[in-house]
């Protein structure tokens, strides 16, 4: 239940730090590639970009930035495409 404040910024907390250890050989864990494409970890906590505790919304970012730095191209490509779907759009 993300309406509790304190659940939500322990599962930030806790996407935040996984983002923190991402590097190009341990993405691997965290995007999937069968059967479909997805990366749970950068899908969910974009969708908390706007929330209104800046806490959450400085996580984001930083989450998010942490992804952009991965140097695979299907990680790119699905970021990309996710992110001008749903998350570059609403930031403007």
């Amino acid at each position: 239940d993300f309406e509790d404040e304190e659940i939500l910024a322990y599962y930030i907390t806790f996407c935040k730090s996984l983002a923190m250890r991402l590097d190009n050989e341990c993405v691997k864990f965290f995007f999937l590639q069968h059967p479909e494409v997805r990366f749970p970890l950068y899908v969910q906590t974009t969708r908390f970009f706007d929330h209104r505790d800046q806490m959450v919304r400085t996580a984001v970012r930083t989450i998010t930035l942490q992804v952009y730095k991965i140097n695979d191209p299907l990680v790119q490509r699905f970021v990309l495409q996710h992110a001008s779907e749903s998350y570059f759009s609403q930031l403007a």
